[in-house]
């Protein structure tokens, strides 16, 4: 069973942690491989133009700079 404090603390914690910014969009490509594919570095430029191409379809305002 939690207590009232432990619950505190979570809430506290989220609502911190929505706070901040979500990484970009393309970050989404870096973390599986230590060197990118060429037919993933092609999905990842492809997104990228696309995002930044109809930007006011997608809120980007939550999020770090597409670059």
């Amino acid at each position: 069973m939690c207590c009232a404090g432990n619950v505190l603390q979570i809430v506290e914690a989220v609502a911190r942690a929505e706070q901040k910014k979500k990484p970009s969009p393309v970050v989404l490509f870096d973390d599986v491989y230590d060197q990118l594919p060429p037919h993933l570095q092609r999905q990842r430029d492809e997104m990228k133009q696309h995002v930044l191409q109809y930007r006011d379809h997608y809120n980007l305002d939550n999020f770090a700079p597409v670059n």
